[in-house]
């Protein structure tokens, strides 16, 4: 159980001051499996059913949800596109990859590490609301997102910081 933690801090030690706490919390209750999905709601009885809103197909799990779902698996392909043209190389997305993120493999590993947490909330709040899972979405999401960091980056004098941090992305 202590290595998940540890895991947790390397990837995100250095953006904890940019990330909000919603999304660590998030990210945190992946790490503990205990992120609510539609088969943890229906074996407590909360929804009627365990099938995933996402495909419509399978019990909706946490790996289902995140890694496995059809849905989900075309969502991923789209990310690792997007970040192939915007950091400009190929960077594995493994199954352990979109649990628990990169741990130093690229130059970028904060900002891609982010931006992952990003996708996979995106992918969750998509499900929970029984929408249409689009990588549009997502990038709506980060932009508001880095929109937010940049407006705190310039309000604390840190625009410059800033600017080096996300330049891939601005």
């Amino acid at each position: 159980m202590g290595s998940p933690k540890r895991k947790f801090r390397t990837s995100t030690c250095s953006l904890s001051k940019s990330v909000e706490p919603k999304l660590i919390m998030f990210q945190v209750k992946i790490f503990h499996n205990i992120l609510p999905t539609q088969s943890s709601l229906f074996r407590s009885r909360i929804t009627d059913t365990d099938v995933c809103p996402l495909c419509n197909l399978q019990s909706q799990s946490l790996k289902h949800m995140l890694i496995t779902c059809s849905v989900s698996s075309s969502f991923w392909t789209c990310f690792s596109n997007w970040c192939h043209e915007k950091f400009n190389h190929n960077l594995p997305l493994s199954e352990s990859t979109i649990l628990h993120g990169w741990h130093k493999e690229s130059n970028n590993w904060e900002v891609l590490n982010y931006c992952l947490i990003v996708a996979k909330y995106n992918i969750f709040a998509t499900s929970v609301r029984n929408g249409i899972l689009d990588f549009d979405s997502f990038l709506l999401r980060l932009n508001n997102k880095i929109d937010i960091l940049r407006i705190i980056a310039f309000r604390s004098n840190r625009l410059s910081q800033f600017k080096k941090t996300w330049d891939k992305l601005l």
